[in-house]
């Protein structure tokens, strides 16, 4: 009897973890990181591609992490607004961001590393176009 019911609350628990885990995937809710990790990442990876030095990856820190707080509390004031997401206003206002990360980026960057990260935006938004180009049931997001 003792052996049944170990059996029948682990399958429980394995359905139940299932289930959570399919509605974290419905919502968006998996693979978010919190403001500090999005910065890390991304400066580990700018370190990586643009080869900086230990004080422009510091500097880069405090400028990504500035923009992902921001980032994160207009994303919170869009979902807490109720109102129908606009996808023009939002993405003409995240253009004007980076924008404006850009140039602060660039006062850090050396004038070879400001042009290399101009072409990792530049390839960035060609492969966002592609995959909103690409065939509905075609994926396209990885």
């Amino acid at each position: 009897m003792k052996r049944f019911s170990l059996v029948i609350t682990m399958a429980l628990l394995f359905v139940a973890g299932t289930i959570t885990a399919q509605q974290q995937q419905r919502t968006g809710q998996r693979g978010q990181f919190s403001t500090t990790a999005r910065a890390e990442r991304e400066v580990e990876q700018l370190k990586s591609s643009l080869s900086l030095t230990e004080q422009q990856a510091k500097d880069v820190f405090k400028i990504c992490l500035k923009y992902a707080q921001q980032d994160s509390v207009r994303m919170a004031e869009m979902r807490s607004s109720g109102q129908e997401f606009d996808r023009e206003a939002f993405m003409k206002q995240r253009e004007e961001v980076t924008k404006t990360k850009t140039a602060e980026l660039n006062k850090v960057f050396t004038p070879q590393q400001q042009k290399d990260y101009a072409k990792q935006l530049e390839e960035a938004a060609q492969r966002r176009m592609q995959r909103q180009g690409a065939a509905p049931g075609q994926g396209g997001n990885r």
